[in-house]
This record gives C-alpha cells, structure tokens and sequence, in this order.
C-alpha cells in the first residue's frame, strides 16, 4: 500500500546511528497533494499566518502586517513569517518577484510596519 497515496504524506529515513545497544534514525514525514481540498502550500502559509497573529503583539505589530510588502535597501519583500527567538532578523519577507525567502532585521522592519 501506497501511504502517499493513501493518505497524502510521504515518509523519509535519514541519517542513523548505532551502538551495541541502540539505534536512532530520522525520519521526516511531509504532505503531499491536497489534504481537505488545500495544498501543502496553503496550509504552510496558514501555519506562518497564526504564527504570526500569535508573536506579532509581541513586537508592537498586529496579526494584519502578515502579507505586509515593505522595502529594504531598495528592495521590495512580503512579510511571510516570523521568528520569536530570535532578537536580530526577526522576519521572513519573500523577495517580490522571486521564491526566496529572507530573514530580515527585526528594527527595520518594526519601524516600517509600525509607520503604516
């Protein structure tokens, strides 16, 4: 049985390590296809958004900035996500135009989306 298929998530083994008396791998699972008519896509993006509406306070921002698109260094990203822990580059921001992904700087962007 296809458990891809079946169920929509595929499973991988990683690295392993052993000794006489154990044993460790690691496995990720990850969804593919559509789970409840949504992509993995969508439902990662959905993921980051509450991430987001839940930390966002924290920082003086609000859960709406999330699909914010600001400017740094004369570049253009969309705010896609957030990192709590770290104090530095707090943010994602896809660069527009492009897939890519980016931690940005947290006071750059607080100061922008704070200025809205």
């Amino acid at each position: 049985m296809n458990l891809a298929k079946k169920y929509g998530i595929a499973f991988k083994v990683g690295n392993a390590s052993y000794s006489p008396i154990d044993a460790s791998f690691k496995l990720e699972m990850a969804l593919v296809g559509d789970v409840n008519g949504k992509t993995p896509e969508e439902i990662q993006k959905e993921k980051a958004k509450a991430e987001f509406a839940t930390h966002a306070p924290m920082f003086g921002l609000e859960a709406d900035d999330f699909g914010a698109v600001i400017s740094i260094h004369g570049e253009e990203f969309e705010i896609v996500g957030i990192k709590p822990n770290s104090p530095k580059n707090r943010y994602l921001g896809k660069k527009i135009g492009t897939n890519t992904v980016y931690k940005l700087p947290a006071s750059l962007v607080e100061s922008q989306l704070k200025a809205a």
